[in-house]
């Protein structure tokens, strides 16, 4: 299985439709329009939504998690509606990705790779959460 990385502005905003995931965006009067197929694209911590193929953690009701929490809690909620038999599977983040983005990615590629969650999914998204809440810190010199 192939993984194609994609970012995109922090705070994007993503449409669905037709089973497809549609971002426009605007440059110096010109629209730009990108489309991946919502069966093998998942987008992490950007997307302005939270299901179908996007996990945005910026929405009601999600407050006290982080993407990579609510990835590692509900992969069969979040992750399921990929196509497991597709060759190459589309991962979209926010441009400069954050620990979070990070940390989802990862944990996503180990449940489509090993149809599990790692054993320690629960204690690395506790961690990123700890992190992306701005609880912790890290310490640049013992990461």
């Amino acid at each position: 299985m192939k993984f194609n990385h994609f970012f995109l502005p922090q705070g994007a905003v993503i449409n669905i439709d037709s089973g497809k995931f549609i971002f426009k965006s605007f440059f110096q009067g010109k629209e730009s329009i990108q489309e991946w197929e919502q069966k093998n694209t998942l987008i992490f911590d950007t997307g302005n939504h939270l299901g179908d193929g996007i996990i945005d953690h910026h929405q009601p009701g999600t407050e006290d998690l982080c993407v990579t929490s609510l990835v590692a809690l509900y992969p069969d909620k979040y992750l399921s509606h990929i196509d497991k038999s597709q060759d190459e599977i589309n991962i979209i983040t926010h441009f400069f990705p954050d620990f979070d983005a990070i940390g989802s990615t990862y944990l996503a590629i180990r449940w489509l790779q090993d149809g599990k969650m790692p054993d320690n999914a629960n204690i690395l998204a506790d961690y990123v959460n700890e992190v992306d809440s701005g609880k912790l810190t890290l310490d640049i010199n013992y990461p």
